[in-house]
């Protein structure tokens, strides 16, 4: 045998064998229970009734981390605006209304949705069982729940994600799009303005050309703050911006702590929720520097 015809057969042999792997691939990727075809005929549904929007007086997102330990944003009406809670930080801050506002907008759209399965025993396969899943839940101003969502496992090949309600015992697929809103980012869910509208009244536009802050951090108040500076706004709103640190840090930022006074235009409560913000955040030296050309320094 030459060694021509042992390179062709060489070569026959490795296109057989990869040939074989990608069957054997696509024979273990219909075997799993998310990729399952189903025969169920599409259902119209959605995951909050648009009449009961109005009763949403808060959110609360969750997640069970490696170790167990479930964290959690939560997000709160007060009025106008929305406001929110992290388990992470453990701090209350301006909640980025427009998203909030799109979320309740997402969940109440009339989608269809397939089943996939209808017991219990298939929660752990389709992850929605409460222990690696992604719970949503939507309560009314007492705390009960408006709507429940466990979403679990996500099929990127079929684009769609596996869930259940919390009065149901029958797993879904619906549409994946679903799975940008289900983060616990603050850097997503919280007000990104430096000047936040809960406070400033501002529209979205108007806001838009104001600066943005940093991620949101943990920090415990010490001394002296490095820089302090105040400003007013048209509303009747005033805030003040204690600066901590000079930018000698890895990242080359600062940290942030701001203190708020609501206008008098408010209702008690809107005043109460603004005055309890405690939150911090990093600020660049490039926003610092920006930042002190708009505000007065004390």
């Amino acid at each position: 045998m030459n060694e021509e015809t042992k390179r062709k057969r060489k070569r026959t042999l490795i296109i057989f064998l990869a040939l074989d792997g990608l069957l054997l691939l696509a024979f273990v990727l219909t075997c799993l229970p998310w990729a399952k075809r189903t025969s169920e005929p599409g259902i119209s549904s959605a995951l909050l009734n648009v009449n009961r929007i109005p009763d949403v007086a808060s959110i609360t997102l969750s997640k069970a981390d490696e170790d167990g330990t479930r964290q959690e944003i939560r997000l709160f009406k007060t009025g106008s605006f929305w406001s929110g809670t992290d388990s992470s930080t453990g701090t209350t801050w301006p909640a980025d209304n427009q998203n909030a506002a799109k979320f309740l907008e997402v969940c109440s759209q009339i989608i269809t949705v397939k089943k996939a399965a209808s017991d219990r025993n298939s929660w752990n396969a389709f992850g929605v069982d409460g222990k690696s899943s992604f719970t949503v839940s939507f309560n009314d101003p007492d705390g009960k729940a408006v709507s429940e969502i466990i979403f679990g496992e996500s099929d990127y090949l079929n684009s769609r994600i596996a869930f259940r309600t919390g009065s149901q015992e029958t797993v879904y697929f619906m549409d994946i799009s679903i799975e940008s809103y289900l983060n616990l980012s603050t850097s997503f869910w919280a007000d990104p303005f430096v000047y936040p509208q809960a406070l400033t009244g501002y529209s979205r536009l108007k806001a838009e050309s104001a600066l943005r802050h940093g991620a949101l951090t943990s920090f415990a108040r010490h001394e002296k703050a490095d820089y302090t500076f105040k400003k007013n706004f048209e509303n009747g709103a005033a805030a003040r911006f204690l600066i901590y640190g000079d930018a000698d840090d890895s990242d080359g930022s600062y940290t942030v702590v701001p203190e708020f006074i609501p206008g008098e235009h408010l209702e008690a409560t809107e005043k109460e929720t603004i005055k309890g913000y405690d939150y911090a955040y990093r600020m660049s030296r490039w926003t610092l520097e920006k930042f002190s050309e708009e505000v007065e320094q004390q």
